[in-house]
């Protein structure tokens, strides 16, 4: 049933773009043009996995163009931007449909999370690399937040509130190279937070699994068996 699903996956949601295969955002994504393509769903360390159980596919072959395109979807501060659009014929990076797609906001914040398990199970340089901007993000000034839920592409807050879910997913992202601060982070924005069911808002089920994962990630950084 795994190899089942995982074929399903490679032939539906991965396509061959300018010589690079990608994953998509979704079946629907196929053939498009722009390119659809979303840094938050690239998972490399997921791929090399799936390569161990399914070797009639070349999952490895999905790391190196997921990393290149990291790079690319970044705007000026180097943080990843939430959907990113690429040309089919030259690949080039275009305009995206909706202006906030370019923001680092609810989808781009997932990738810091990604890029702290890549270092911590793979030691993957690449990922060190990309993680500087998420660290540079302990030394925002606090305009009307330190670490808005939504920055554009140029660095500027987009809303006057953070997010806890956003913090709690960064927490391994931080401690990759700054492990005081991103205690510090920790017992200052999300331990009073705490409560009997959650860190803040009970029902947003989102923000409450990300703060699971990130602590889940940042205090042991083992690779799940």
């Amino acid at each position: 049933a795994a190899r089942g699903l995982l074929a399903a996956i490679w032939e539906q949601e991965t396509e061959v773009v300018d010589g690079d295969r990608l994953l998509l955002p979704g079946p629907w994504a196929r053939g498009r043009d722009p390119v659809v393509f979303n840094p938050s769903y690239q998972l490399p360390f997921a791929w090399r996995t799936f390569a161990e159980f399914d070797p009639d596919r070349d999952w490895n072959s999905l790391v190196g163009p997921a990393y290149r395109r990291l790079h690319t979807c970044r705007g000026s501060t180097g943080l990843p931007r939430d959907w990113c659009y690429f040309d089919r014929a030259t690949g080039a990076r275009v305009a995206p449909v909706d202006p906030r797609h370019d923001d680092f906001a609810f989808e781009a914040f997932r990738v810091g999370w990604t890029l702290a398990a890549e270092a911590a199970w793979y030691g993957d340089r690449r990922a060190r690399a990309l993680l500087r901007p998420f660290v540079a993000l302990l030394t925002r000034a606090e305009d009307p937040v330190r670490i808005p839920s939504r920055i554009d592409a140029e660095g500027r807050a987009q809303t006057d509130w953070a997010y806890p879910g956003m913090s709690g997913a960064l927490l391994p992202a931080w401690a990759s190279r700054r492990p005081a601060a991103a205690l510090a982070e920790w017992r200052d924005t999300l331990v009073p937070l705490r409560a009997a069911h959650g860190w803040g808002d009970p029902t947003d089920y989102y923000g409450q699994n990300w703060i699971w994962l990130g602590l889940a990630l940042w205090q042991t950084e083992e690779k799940p068996a």
